[in-house]
């Protein structure tokens, strides 16, 4: 065997084992691919049928137009004589009922009581019956809540979503609500805006 034939044969065995290697290496990568995974952690011997629940809110509460930072969101009303010289306001005592000028009142129990009035409306369109949402600025369950601010300047900023986070913000798009039950919901007009878009009785906002 000459030595340029040895070379030869020596290259082509060489190449012979670098493709079985490389065959190799490739089967092994398709077989790793195809092991299942654990979907769990392994330390768990017993697994846990996952439930979902779906809850719906439809209390009072759902109905008021008022969010504010105060113990429920509600606006409240103090005619209390132990702050502001005995003054009704909505402003001025934050939490611990402590003098917090600035700051809307925070009623740290959150009663509804004769020293508490609880302002949940902004529209006082309503007699103070359910149908029309209860929005009246008169006592209408003799609870001393369900109240609707006066549209009074003093109290204007409640209709700013810079202290009410649910009052309308201007740079914020709002889409109609999805038409279901049999009413269907469009684009609300800017120059007769409902109170309420699914009761008639309770008009347009002024």
């Amino acid at each position: 065997m000459t030595l340029s034939s040895f070379s030869s044969s020596i290259g082509y065995s060489m190449t012979k084992q670098t493709a079985f290697a490389l065959a190799g290496l490739f089967s092994a990568g398709l077989v790793a691919a195809q092991v299942n995974l654990a979907k769990s952690p392994l330390f768990v011997n017993k697994g846990v049928t996952p439930s979902l629940m779906v809850a719906l809110d439809d209390s009072g509460s759902m109905d008021a137009e008022i969010l504010m930072k105060s113990n429920d969101g509600a606006a409240w009303w103090y005619t209390g004589t132990a702050f502001n010289a005995g003054i009704p306001t909505f402003a001025g005592l934050g939490r611990n009922n402590v003098s917090q000028p600035g700051a809307v009142n925070f009623n740290e129990v959150g009663d509804a009581t004769g020293d508490w009035k609880k302002y949940v409306y902004l529209f006082p369109n309503g007699d103070g019956g359910n149908l029309a949402g209860r929005r009246s600025f008169r006592e209408p369950d003799n609870g001393n809540d369900h109240y609707a601010v006066p549209p009074l300047p003093r109290f204007a900023y409640v209709r700013s979503p810079a202290y009410n986070s649910s009052y309308f913000n201007p740079v914020v798009e709002y889409r109609p609500w999805p038409s279901l039950g049999g009413k269907t919901f469009t684009n609300s007009n800017p120059a007769a805006a409902r109170t309420d878009p699914v009761f008639p009785l309770t008009g347009t906002a002024p």
